[in-house]
């Protein structure tokens, strides 16, 4: 709220689908997951413009491994149960 023309840039260590809908409802403008591609870094510092849907979550949806993908169901399954695992 003080500073309102600042882009506010997601960076995780723990990325999912569920964190980056998240963010962006909450105000990111980008989000990036570790380690951070330094020129993907540096694109989302100098972009003028904010998007409601941050570039980097669109392409990190794109390339899920078999274990981003194990890990985002696990995700989605915790999130739905209210984290309990019984």
């Amino acid at each position: 709220a003080a500073y309102p023309d600042s882009r506010i840039i997601m960076l995780t260590g723990f990325a999912s689908i569920a964190t980056a809908v998240q963010a962006v409802k909450l105000g990111a403008d980008d989000y990036l997951t570790k380690p951070v591609d330094f020129a993907a870094l540096l694109q989302c510092i100098s972009t003028a413009d904010s998007s409601d849907t941050p570039q980097s979550a669109e392409a990190d949806t794109a390339l899920l491994s078999p274990d981003q993908l194990e890990w985002e169901h696990i995700q989605r399954t915790l999130e739905q149960f209210d984290g309990n695992i019984s």
